[in-house]
């Protein structure tokens, strides 16, 4: 009896699921090879409007409905990929300062008789017209208070012998001045300047730095605890006649 190869007719469902992934993988390659460009154009009080440009033709699967939006952004201000055009350009939320951003989420679905895929990635787009200062009001966005300052303080100055306890205890609620808060987690602060400036001296120049960018160069100081401030000034002080006494001595 000779021998009959028997071809089975594959899943429909699986068909679909396959040809969702190849639109999907077409649409993401699509979106990674246009040329996307973003700007940042100043509005009132401080606010900046945030636009999406497109330079080059983009054409996704009609299967595709696709949106996006900055990663800084909530989700339900993302905007409808349809809407982008060469002559048209997308405008998100009027944001502050802190919230300009080149990142870029993608949010994909591909759908056909009735199943249904998704996928999302991010880009880093070119972008435009973003302050120069823009880093500094991300920085204050981040330390909004006192205990922040003191949460970044403490991640610059930890090592191995200071750093899983005071992880632990970073997030409790600390009392009274600088102090007392380090006091609580065990960690003499002048000591900790005095041991990081022989051992670990770019500590003391990113504590530095990270004092300029939160108090504009000394112009704004309301976020840096005052009893933090004279603390550094004694400890600039003391820097200066231990660096004074080597070249002397």
């Amino acid at each position: 009896m000779p021998y009959e190869r028997i071809l089975r007719e594959e899943d429909p469902a699986a068909v679909a699921r396959r040809n969702l992934e190849q639109d999907l993988d077409a649409a993401r390659a699509g979106l990674c090879q246009a040329e996307l460009k973003l700007t940042a154009v100043p509005g009132a009080d401080g606010l900046w409007e945030l636009q999406l440009r497109l330079t080059s033709d983009l054409s996704l699967p009609g299967t595709v409905v696709g949106h996006c939006l900055p990663v800084s952004l909530s989700h339900n201000e993302a905007l409808e990929l349809s809407t982008l055009h060469t002559d048209h350009g997308m405008v998100f939320s009027i944001v502050p300062a802190h919230c300009l951003t080149r990142f870029v989420g993608f949010h994909l679905t591909a759908t056909t008789e009735g199943q249904t895929m998704r996928t999302a990635f991010v880009l880093k787009l070119p972008a435009t017209g973003f302050p120069e200062d823009r880093d500094s009001h991300v920085l204050r966005a981040i330390v909004q208070n006192r205990e922040g300052f003191l949460r970044i303080l403490l991640l610059i100055l930890m090592d191995e012998e200071t750093g899983p306890g005071t992880l632990a205890t970073m997030g409790e609620t600390g009392c009274g001045s600088t102090g007392q808060f380090l006091e609580a987690l065990g960690i003499p602060l002048f000591e900790e300047l005095v041991r990081a400036s022989s051992r670990h001296p770019d500590k003391i120049t990113r504590i530095s730095e990270l004092l300029d960018e939160l108090t504009d160069h000394g112009r704004k100081t309301d976020i840096v605890p005052a009893d933090f401030r004279e603390l550094w000034q004694v400890f600039a002080d003391y820097s200066a006649r231990r660096r004074g006494g080597r070249r002397h001595g």
